[in-house]
């Protein structure tokens, strides 16, 4: 059990950008013995969800986007704890929308969707990138979200990167430069 000084002023934490994973939760609010809320969305803006204080799991905001949750069939979510892929039509861009943009990213569905605050798709967790791993010699997933910073200060000379991962432990990067 981990235990900071009170903070009685303190009273939520908001967590934004990358998966909040239950185990950082846990410690957080563990340590600072606040709830903990999390924000979900991407950079190309087609989506955005919330936790809030009184709901449990993630709630899209559809007057920021257009969410579809599908599952490997195919089909649309319709059973709570089915995982699925989150789809997003972003409604923010009248010039160049992404429309159904496939985003990678896995959540579990929650049978509470459409219950709260008038009928917002609700998933239970974002459960992480379907894609962006390394897999490590010894065989286990890292993240690789934000792998570009590895080359920010050559940028002015770069068209064009990708990363190339075929044997577990080795990571090839390849350079297109202008």
């Amino acid at each position: 059990s981990h235990s900071l000084p009170g903070l009685d002023s303190l009273e939520g934490i908001i967590c934004s950008s990358e998966t909040l994973y239950d185990w950082q939760r846990n410690y957080i609010q563990e340590s600072l013995k606040v709830k903990v809320c999390a924000y979900y969305g991407l950079s190309e803006k087609c989506c955005l969800a919330a936790q809030f204080i009184d709901s449990e799991g993630y709630e899209f905001i559809p007057t920021y986007g257009f969410v579809e949750l599908i599952n490997k069939s195919g089909q649309w979510c319709a059973a709570g704890g089915e995982t699925g892929e989150i789809v997003a039509t972003g409604l923010g861009s009248p010039t160049a929308p992404l429309i159904r943009y496939r985003t990678q990213d896995l959540c579990v569905y929650s049978e509470k969707s459409g219950s709260i605050r008038n009928g917002w798709p609700i998933v239970e967790k974002i459960t992480g990138r379907n894609s962006d791993f390394v897999i490590t010699r010894e065989g286990s997933a890292r993240t690789f979200t934000c792998s570009h910073k590895l080359i920010w200060t050559v940028m002015h000379k770069v068209d064009a990167y990708q990363f190339v991962q075929h044997t577990p432990g080795v990571l090839q990067l390849r350079l297109e430069l202008r």
